[in-house]
């Protein structure tokens, strides 16, 4: 599952937070997440999540 994930706590409305996907990761049945589209929030918090976050050039293989 590709899935954008602009903050890592902020809520704001028509964008996921990683909270949001942390707790309803368990209603996901995607043996792969990576999370895109991150913003500065997010971005200085990736450290803290166990999920992949992408990049700019990633090349997704299935």
């Amino acid at each position: 599952m590709i899935c954008e994930c602009y903050y890592y706590e902020q809520p704001i409305r028509f964008h996921l937070n990683y909270p949001t996907i942390r707790d309803r990761r368990h209603e996901l049945k995607a043996k792969r997440i990576v999370l895109t589209h991150l913003g500065p929030e997010m971005l200085a918090n990736r450290h803290r999540v166990p999920e992949e976050c992408a990049e700019d050039g990633m090349v997704i293989e299935i």
